[in-house]
């Protein structure tokens, strides 16, 4: 997608209705100095007007920006430190519900891991993410799921904590 001006950013992010590939992680497949991810310019426009007015984006788009943001941090060996504001957000406004997705995004890559380790929210969203967390472990019979919420249990008990 090109580029757009202020006003059609601002028509973006409030019409924004999830899952636009405009601003997923779209790789070349290559690493280093061929790397190309077709979708960052307009994804970091995106991201730069979000986190102007933060309270504006809907929860939709801060969970595509975040899944797009770490998906791309494994192939592109880095991570858009711009990450601890959106998951902040992300959380903010999502809470629970967004959990998994959190910890999804967490697992992609080690940069991805250790920059959504450093945010600050409320204990009380932390203690329902922890919540969550704990009853879907008990629950869960398969392996790759319970690593997710075994992720969960770690971390939110973590941030609960030093909360």
């Amino acid at each position: 997608m090109k580029s757009l001006n202020q006003e059609g950013l601002e028509n973006y992010i409030l019409g924004y209705s999830g899952n636009d590939q405009n601003i997923s992680f779209v790789w070349n497949g290559e690493h280093g100095e061929k790397f190309s991810d077709h979708n960052w310019a307009f994804r970091n426009d995106v991201i730069d007007h979000v986190l102007q007015s933060l309270d504006s984006a809907p929860l939709s788009l801060l969970v595509d920006l975040y899944r797009a943001i770490t998906s791309s941090s494994k192939e592109s060996w880095s991570i858009d430190m711009r990450i601890k504001t959106i998951t902040e957000m992300m959380l903010s406004k999502g809470r629970e519900t967004v959990a998994k997705d959190y910890l999804i995004g967490a697992m992609q890559s080690f940069d991805a891991y250790l920059s959504t380790a450093a945010i600050d929210c409320s204990v009380d969203i932390l203690k329902d993410c922890l919540e969550l967390a704990n009853a879907n472990l008990r629950a869960e019979e398969h392996e790759e799921e319970r690593k997710i919420w075994e992720l969960g249990v770690e971390r939110f008990s973590e941030f609960v904590r030093n909360a």
